[in-house]
């Protein structure tokens, strides 16, 4: 059961149990269900499987940014993906894989200009 935060991001108390008790596996299968895939989750819980999962989870938040970023325009949507790269750079290798996501953005939404000020760091 996900439910929103004050911060605008998503919190489980499932996830925060396997958290708790370090179930990486657990935590790894709930955050590629259907019901609790999301960016949101992904931002809050993703980091706790940086030495098991990094690459898995990094190859599902760059697909999940693309789609993202096809389907969404404005600033407050810019700062999500901002926010979520962010995120990515908690994970091993992480910042070799936003850097190439922000490079493909680049690329893709270059008529974009709030686009390109949110990523411009990567």
């Amino acid at each position: 059961m996900s439910q929103p935060t004050c911060s605008g991001y998503s919190s489980s108390i499932e996830a925060d149990i396997y958290v708790e008790e370090q179930d990486r596996e657990r935590l790894f299968a709930l955050l590629m269900d259907a019901n609790h895939h999301s960016l949101d989750m992904f931002d809050s819980y993703a980091h706790h499987l940086k030495s098991t999962h990094s690459e898995e989870l990094l190859t599902e938040y760059v697909s999940m940014l693309k789609d993202y970023a096809a389907r969404k325009m404005g600033a407050k949507h810019y700062s999500h993906i901002r926010n979520s790269m962010e995120a990515m750079l908690k994970l091993e290798n992480g910042n070799t894989a936003a850097h190439e996501l922000a490079e493909h953005f680049r690329e893709v939404y270059r008529r974009r200009p709030s686009f390109m000020a949110e990523i411009s760091k990567f």
